[in-house]
């Protein structure tokens, strides 16, 4: 069981913290206090391609295997997940959108892999760092259950 964070305590953590892994370590912490189970997040320079195939996260949960997949197949050209949330501009749950999703083999066998761990949901959640800039975040859920637009934009 997680000790619980909130959002204040979660701030006032981070505000000290200088060190990347201990800066990792607090936010998935905070994300598992409020039912993330997974989480990757990478910046997204603005106005090229999304990632010309190179996936270097500023942060990943997810295991091994997973981000092997990810960046092996060159996943963050084809993810459909990131393109709906950057297309909306809003958190999106996965749930709700993937139905509507024109699957590729291997879009089909990364999320087929991320089910298979026991991740059943997600929240996919786009930000804008400052003009030129994006950042795109990723969150695992266990549960596939509704989620509020005002949780999705606490987590």
């Amino acid at each position: 069981m997680t000790d619980f964070l909130d959002l204040e305590d979660f701030i006032a953590l981070t505000a000290e913290t200088v060190e990347i892994p201990t800066l990792d370590r607090h936010f998935d912490r905070f994300l598992k206090t409020h039912g993330g189970a997974a989480l990757a997040a990478h910046v997204l320079p603005l106005g090229t391609a999304v990632l010309r195939g190179e996936w270097q996260p500023i942060i990943c949960t997810f295991p091994e295997e997973i981000s092997r997949f990810y960046r092996e197949h060159k996943c963050a050209d084809q993810d459909p997940f990131m393109a709906e949330a950057l297309a909306e501009g809003m958190p999106i749950q996965y749930s709700v959108v993937a139905p509507k999703f024109n699957w590729s083999p291997i879009q089909r066998k990364l999320f087929d892999k991320i089910k298979s761990i026991g991740y059943t949901d997600g929240i996919a959640m786009p930000v804008m760092a400052k003009p030129g800039v994006a950042a795109y975040f990723g969150l695992a859920l266990e549960k596939a259950e509704p989620v509020s637009q005002g949780q999705k934009r606490v987590l």
